[in-house]
């Protein structure tokens, strides 16, 4: 666990509306079905302090559940507050597919975060291949791997952290970071590991 703002963090800080100001160019400039609607799930609950970090592959995009999540007038600035400020926080308020997880009690005590390796919502991104590509040079995306290889892998050398992997395809992409795998946990003892904690 680290005491002060990760890279991650920051990078998110810079964030004001649906889309990081770094990845506006990449997004107008090449073809894409994300859904950029409204501010993107980078990450979900306490992200620089909770023991159990879940990497996940990207917010998901459902045209009848998503715009539920941002209702009312107040919702993007709520989004943007728990992106500016990571916290343990009730996946209810984020999301009902977090809260609907066997994982969501974990995010709300602050035992457990979510970060996806690219931040954007997609219906599904494995079959998605203009987002794929484009996903490998966003700013955003690079970002969060440099989090990985330079915050969250050293952590779990070092037993601070414990990262699980459910979805490393984005995450991997060109890092050469395959063999340091061994440190990560996988989803499935992820419950019994976050209830000995």
């Amino acid at each position: 666990m680290i005491s002060t703002r990760s890279s991650i963090v920051e990078h998110w800080r810079g964030l004001t509306g649906a889309i990081h100001p770094y990845d506006a160019p990449f997004f107008a400039s090449r073809p894409h079905t994300f859904n950029l609607d409204w501010p993107p799930p980078a990450y979900i609950g306490d992200v620089d302090n909770a023991p159990v970090v879940l990497l996940m592959m990207n917010g998901g995009y459902n045209p009848s559940i998503t715009p539920q999540e941002f209702a009312d007038a107040g919702a993007v600035e709520r989004y943007l507050d728990i992106l500016w400020n990571p916290r343990p926080i009730n996946p209810q308020d984020v999301s009902p597919y977090y809260e609907m997880s066997n994982y969501g009690q974990f995010i709300a005590s602050g035992r457990l975060a979510l970060v996806n390796a690219l931040a954007y919502r997609s219906n599904k991104l494995s079959n998605e291949k203009q987002n794929r590509s484009l996903a490998d040079i966003l700013p955003s995306t690079l970002v969060h791997r440099r989090w990985l290889k330079e915050t969250l892998v050293p952590q779990a050398v070092s037993a601070t952290a414990l990262p699980y992997a459910a979805r490393l395809d984005v995450w991997l992409k060109r890092q050469g970071m395959r063999s340091s795998m061994r440190d990560f946990g996988c989803p499935s003892r992820m419950a019994r590991r976050v209830l000995a904690m």
